[in-house]
């Protein structure tokens, strides 16, 4: 952190500030998750799919427990 080169590509804090402040003023609901700079957005995407992938991998195993009534009665957790 004292390197100064390490800070040439963080994210400017005048432009954060700004993204925060439209976050909290859309009057929208406020995300759990809010990656701010290219770099955060990049890692979460990619742990994305990451997840994305081994779901598939594992889909046939998931599934064979249950039928297609059981995911449709978690659509009131999806709100």
């Amino acid at each position: 952190m004292l390197d100064p080169k390490a800070s040439e590509n963080w994210a400017d804090p005048a432009i954060i500030t700004e993204v925060l402040y439209e976050v909290v003023s859309r009057g929208q609901k406020i995300p759990i998750r809010l990656p701010l700079g290219m770099d955060s957005w990049g890692m979460i995407k990619g742990e994305v799919e990451k997840i994305g992938k081994e779901l598939e991998e594992l889909k046939g195993l998931s599934t064979r427990s249950s039928g297609e009534a059981q995911l449709g009665s978690i659509e009131f957790l999806m709100k």
